[in-house]
């Protein structure tokens, strides 16, 4: 079988052609189900090709000024957009957004998670051929995301597969993604449900069988992405701004008639002061703010006053990842290691360094005379620590390897945050050395004495709480690395939005360009920690969603081989480029 390769094409049809037990370790990134940034990639829906051999439709106007656009190629397979916001009232059978809406009192609505279970399902599937293609006691280690986690992991587990931990990613660079709903008051402005609705009800005929994510590419969110505003318009769940509906106009041909609702603008908020933010996401996803300031900004009416400073999701700071195992076929681990070579974690290889600090020698309560104690004192022969005094004591040398890996891992920021919350960790109280109290020199009650200014742990040094856990550095290079010969791209390609759009200010592209525009670039110290922990030099690693490549990169310099799958030939293209310098420094 060939190794250190890529396989283009749909995972699971390429699982397929993998032999019976022939891969040692699965560490993949797959999608998540979160229509990320609007790819097509991250949709879970029915009727994917619904658009396949229709006529090709014609805008009137792509905001240009040349005339009309062809949609092409990419029009015809446009995959159905399937609204999951409206929802069926049990006791009317109304939807809550549509020309005839429900309008019960207290409205019961019909739960569909038919999106849902199309994901689950997906997981399933691909699990399931892993399941085939792994050794025996081989581990599979999957990202997610914490809203569609449960899906991927009951998935994997109904192929089969073992669920044995998750092992928690956390990072301090995400971006919040919250509706200031004060503001979100302030823009209703007395507009009126049944006027949203009459407007949606007109988009929706003036669109006829353009796809909505053809007019939503006018409308980019502020990381560059598809959104759902012409479902939500179309829906009656708000209106266009002004200068949406400018567009909208011209992109549809649309008349006048709801002029006067798009005309009563937003409450007017008052500007009150500025406020940092970071910069450099703002440059990111595109914004041409080189201050790093942001406008704060007063509720404007009544009910926006009561609600401001609500939201709707938090920062997210974390990715879990599952760690399943598939079976042993022996009757322990033991003789499964002996004869595949799989079904342990590498525990040495994966302990956190001392940072050049080696930890001193302490010591323990001699547990023996402990209970020995215990039941002279009390008649029972239990670890009763409160009610012993001067048991013996053992010397106990911590691990010189290094601390035992946990199941959190941080990236550099994140252990930079931890420190700053808890600078200082051992001890929490000087203690003379050698005195004498309940059960140890750290807990429970101390005889008074002087004290020497030692402490518990590390020569009296204390440090920050992120030691205890793996901290995965990212180089700033690495993303680009090896992919000079490669074109600049926009990050989110889908958004090719026009010249005048007026999102472009003064001209200036939305997004900074990459080389290496994949938009979910792992870092290769974290794939490295990973690959470390479940398989051993020479063992052959799947990726069945390679992506731009960071799996097989981290392989290639741990001296694993790799097979990658990925669907996508322009991420074939990324990751070929920036695994070929380490191939060619792993022949010299």
């Amino acid at each position: 079988m060939e190794t250190n390769t890529i396989l283009q094409g749909d995972c699971i049809e390429k699982l397929k052609e993998l032999p019976h037990h022939s891969v040692d370790a699965i560490i993949t990134d797959p999608p998540y189900g979160l229509e990320f940034m609007g790819k097509e990639w991250d949709k879970f829906e029915e009727n994917r090709n619904r658009w396949k051999d229709k006529p090709e439709r014609k805008l009137i106007g792509d905001g240009s000024g040349q005339g009309s656009k062809d949609f092409g190629e990419r029009f015809n397979e446009m995959p159905k957009y399937i609204p999951k916001k409206n929802k069926k009232c049990k006791n009317c059978g109304h939807y809550a957004f549509s020309g005839s809406p429900c309008k019960c009192e207290t409205p019961e609505w019909e739960i569909d998670k038919t999106y849902e279970n199309h994901l689950q399902q997906f997981c399933l599937e691909w699990a399931t051929e892993c399941l085939r293609v792994l050794k025996p006691g081989g581990f599979l280690l999957s990202f997610g995301g914490t809203r569609t986690y449960h899906r991927l992991v009951c998935g994997i587990e109904d192929a089969g597969f073992e669920i044995r931990d998750t092992i928690m990613w956390l990072y301090g660079s995400g971006f919040p993604k919250s509706l200031n709903i004060g503001k979100q008051i302030d823009k209703l402005n007395g507009k009126k449900q049944e006027e949203f609705i009459a407007l949606g009800k007109y988009l929706r005929e003036a669109r006829e069988d353009i796809p909505q994510n053809q007019i939503s590419k006018f409308f980019p969110s502020k990381t560059g992405g598809l959104t759902g505003c012409v479902s939500n318009w179309e829906l009656g769940m708000n209106v266009p701004t002004k200068k949406q509906w400018i567009i909208l106009k011209r992109e549809l041909n649309l008349n006048n008639k709801f002029d006067y609702l798009i005309d009563r603008i937003e409450a007017e908020r008052e500007v009150i002061g500025k406020k940092k933010t970071n910069l450099t996401v703002m440059q990111n996803i595109g914004s041409n703010n080189i201050s790093g300031e942001v406008d704060i900004t007063a509720p404007a009416t009544p009910e926006a006053k009561q609600w401001e400073g609500w939201g709707t999701a938090l920062k997210p700071a974390c990715e879990p990842i599952v760690v399943a195992r598939k079976p042993l076929s022996e009757k322990n681990v033991a003789l499964n290691v002996l004869k595949w070579g799989t079904g342990g974690i590498n525990i040495d290889a994966c302990r956190i360094d001392y940072n050049g600090e080696k930890p001193s020698k302490v010591t323990m309560p001699d547990l023996r005379d402990v209970g020995r104690m215990s039941k002279e004192n009390i008649g029972i022969d239990k670890l009763s620590f409160g009610q012993t005094e001067n048991a013996k004591r053992k010397d106990y040398e911590p691990n010189q390897q290094g601390r035992f890996p946990a199941n959190i891992i941080l990236d550099e920021q994140a252990g930079k945050m931890l420190d700053e919350q808890a600078p200082e960790t051992g001890a929490f109280a000087k203690v003379k050395k050698g005195q004498k109290g309940w059960g140890g020199e750290i807990y429970h009650k101390f005889e008074t004495g002087g004290d020497d200014g030692k402490t518990f742990y590390d020569k009296g040094k204390r440090q920050g709480a992120s030691r205890f856990f793996y901290c995965a550095k990212a180089s700033k290079s690495e993303r680009n690395y090896g992919c000079d010969d490669l074109e600049y791209k926009n990050q989110y390609e889908q958004n090719k939005w026009t010249e005048n759009d007026y999102r472009k200010g003064k001209g200036e592209k939305t997004t900074q360009p990459r080389k290496n525009n994949h938009p979910t670039v792992k870092p290769i110290k974290l794939m490295e920690y990973l690959i470390k922990l479940v398989s051993k030099e020479n063992a052959i690693v799947l990726d069945p969603f390679l992506g731009s490549g960071t799996t097989a990169i981290a392989c290639v310099k741990l001296n694993r081989r790799f097979i990658g799958i990925e669907k996508e030939a322009e991420y074939i293209k990324i990751a070929e480029a920036r695994i070929k310098p380490f191939l060619e420094q792993e022949k010299l």
